[in-house]
């Protein structure tokens, strides 16, 4: 699938490329937001119940995972 893919971005203008990267990119953030904001406990997914903690060196982190991804994202023009 990487080889063919890459061949038919090979076939497309640098415009249309750029396109195609700056909606993958995009799709990354939103991926990711979904999955922070879960972890937070501001997106609550379907059949899933409990909560969930994401720790570093035993320090819990959340409350503002989706808050950073997304700033950081605006920071690097994704969603322009």
């Amino acid at each position: 699938p990487y080889s063919r893919a890459r061949q038919a971005l090979n076939k497309m203008s640098t415009e249309e490329r750029q396109a195609i990267f700056n909606f993958i990119k995009l799709a990354m953030v939103d991926t990711s937001s979904l999955i922070f904001g879960t972890i937070d406990g501001s997106h609550f997914p379907k059949n899933i119940d409990g909560d969930f903690s994401l720790e570093y060196k035993k320090d819990e982190i959340q409350g503002s995972l989706q808050d950073a991804i997304i700033a950081k994202a605006e920071e690097l023009g994704v969603y322009n």
